[in-house]
């Protein structure tokens, strides 16, 4: 594949609704939205809206095939995607997987969006590891008020090469992003990047979600972030053992990045418990304690995490 030419989007959620805009609106590049047919009815009759603007994306159900383009690249020629971007919640996760199956080709790159470090891990058994990119977003600004998506402070995806062939797919999503105005950083290290997001959402902001604040938390009542740092100790274990070099500094290095954090910040888990909806437990503080107990070790700190957004989770009328 010479170029990025199309561009599938997994979940219209704030970050789907996002970087689908930024897609959509820069020529020579095809969008199209995977959703299931209800959704894709939903969407067309309500549509979805981005800073108050209405926006009708091409959505795309899993029975269908893309369009053959006018110099397209095999991959595209084939009615596969050149680039798949998940951004579902972690309960559409694997639905979102099985779903995408009839547009990966041989050169499909796929990009996850997604918080945790699960879904690299079930797309790598499904698809294998030479379709992955590993990314991450980071940011302070969007917030999806159940459809209509504000987007007013800084936004960055992180990628990077993690497995052998992976320099070719970070060129070309470079690339793509100079193109469609998506800042990114590419990291010297991706793997400790990659774990430096999950144990910041893991330690941070699920103590926000707990409370139901930003990260104004931890200014205004500092003590909050003894907590924090117990947490954090109990996933640097997990790192090391995920193979992240210098796993030892990811202490350090989330407190300075923590700080750096404006108090207004609402995180994404927070948004969903005060809007609620079903908060991702299950890929954050659930997650640690799974791989915890395959390594024999324990994480008390997290169990407690894990219980009381459980509870939230069913005060907020989900079965967990």
């Amino acid at each position: 594949m010479e170029k990025i030419k199309n561009v599938m989007i997994v979940g219209l959620g704030a970050l789907g609704t996002l970087y689908a805009d930024a897609v959509e609106k820069t020529e020579g590049r095809e969008l199209y939205v995977l959703v299931d047919e209800a959704r894709k009815e939903r969407y067309e009759r309500d549509g979805r809206f981005l800073r108050g603007e209405r926006c009708d994306f091409r959505y795309i159900t899993p029975g269908e095939t893309l369009p053959t383009a006018s110099g397209s690249s095999a991959a595209v020629g084939e009615g596969k995607a050149d680039l798949i971007i998940i951004c579902t919640k972690s309960n559409g996760m694997r639905e979102a997987i099985d779903m995408m199956e009839g547009f990966v080709g041989e050169e499909t790159i796929i990009m996850s969006l997604m918080n945790g470090v699960t879904c690299e891990e079930l797309t790598n058994e499904k698809y294998g590891v030479e379709h992955n990119l590993y990314s991450i977003y980071l940011g302070d600004g969007v917030k999806n008020m159940n459809g209509d998506v504000e987007d007013v402070g800084k936004n960055r995806i992180f990628f990077g090469a993690v497995d052998p062939g992976d320099e070719v797919k970070v060129e070309l999503v470079k690339d793509l992003f100079d193109d469609c105005g998506i800042e990114y950083i590419i990291p010297d290290d991706m793997l400790y990047a990659y774990w430096r997001k999950f144990i910041l959402i893991d330690a941070y902001n699920e103590t926000c979600a707990i409370f139901g604040m930003p990260y104004a938390l931890f200014f205004d009542v500092p003590d909050s972030l003894d907590f924090v740092e117990k947490l954090i100790a109990e996933c640097i274990p997990l790192a090391k053992a995920a193979g992240v070099n210098n796993a030892d500094a990811l202490m350090d290095d989330l407190k300075e990045v923590a700080r750096k954090i404006v108090p207004e910040c609402t995180p994404s888990i927070t948004q969903d418990k005060l809007m609620k909806r079903r908060m991702e437990v299950d890929i954050l503080a659930d997650e640690t304690i799974r791989r915890a107990a395959e390594l024999g070790l324990d994480v008390p700190y997290h169990k407690a995490v894990s219980e009381l957004l459980h509870i939230a989770n069913k005060l907020n009328g989900f079965d967990d």
